[in-house]
């Protein structure tokens, strides 16, 4: 094939670029396509027939209210111990167990350690 460019380059192979051309045709073909129509369907049926079960399983184990019930409940006991430290809620005008800005900076930079850790 000719050169690239007008000066010092030299020539190159047509053969060279048979596996990109294979690759890219791996890639970006005609079945990609339905592929993804196949996988927008799937994908919805998978959803909504989830949904259908998580319904029944909820009506059946009796767990319609679970939620409004959960958060009926004030604190997490595991929070209220660490949490010597209250103050009032300014909305509620309720006393709060609350971290202090320092012990939350250095949870986020033990956390943040160990993320990037690992």
């Amino acid at each position: 094939m000719c050169p690239l460019c007008d000066k010092k380059c030299p020539f190159w192979k047509l053969n060279s670029t048979c596996l990109s051309s294979w690759q890219s045709h791996l890639f970006d073909n005609e079945g990609t396509v339905f592929f993804a129509i196949f996988m927008g369907i799937w994908v919805t049926l998978f959803l909504e027939f989830w949904k259908r079960r998580q319904a029944r399983l909820e009506y059946e184990w009796d767990l319609v209210d679970f939620e409004e019930e959960q958060q009926q409940l004030q604190i997490r006991p595991e929070f209220e111990i660490k949490c010597t430290n209250r103050r009032q809620n300014k909305i509620t005008q309720e006393m709060e167990p609350y971290l202090p800005v320092t012990s939350k900076c250095a949870r986020f930079c033990l956390s943040g350690a160990t993320v990037i850790f690992w």
